[in-house]
Formats: structure tokens, sequence, C-alpha cells
């Protein structure tokens, strides 16, 4: 509906309110998915920075060996 130039908003159809129900539960379950991914594989893992070795890889001072004894 339009009136002198302001749009009025329509109420939402009894369509519209099914459409986002069902969206609103397709996100919740993929969230929940995603979580129990996460929970199941990434939560335990640990990743061990050499601080020393970061900072010559970020400021490109050259050969830094990994710790694998790797130059790269």
């Amino acid at each position: 509906m339009i009136s002198k130039g302001c749009k009025t908003l329509d109420p939402m159809k009894p369509q519209d309110k099914t459409l986002l129900q069902k969206l609103a539960l397709a996100l919740v379950i993929k969230l929940l998915l995603l979580a129990a991914l996460w929970w199941g594989f990434v939560r335990d893992q640990r990743v061990v920075v050499d601080g020393d070795a970061a900072a010559a890889q970020l400021l490109g001072s050259g050969n830094v060996k990994n710790p694998q004894g790797v130059i790269r």
C-alpha cells in the first residue's frame, strides 16, 4: 500500500511466517551440526607457535628453519 509517497508495511502473510520459521529451524540445525563437528574433531587440537620463527616469517628476515629443520 502506498499513501502520498510514504510506504506502509503490510503485515506478514501466513506463508511468510512459515518460511521464516523453516529458515530459522534450518539455521539452528546447521549451527548445532557445526558445533558438534567442532566439538568432535577440532576442540582438542593444539598448535604450538614458535614466536621467533613467526616474527622472522612476518618480518622477512631470510632463511628460517621450521621445527622439522627445513630451510624456507
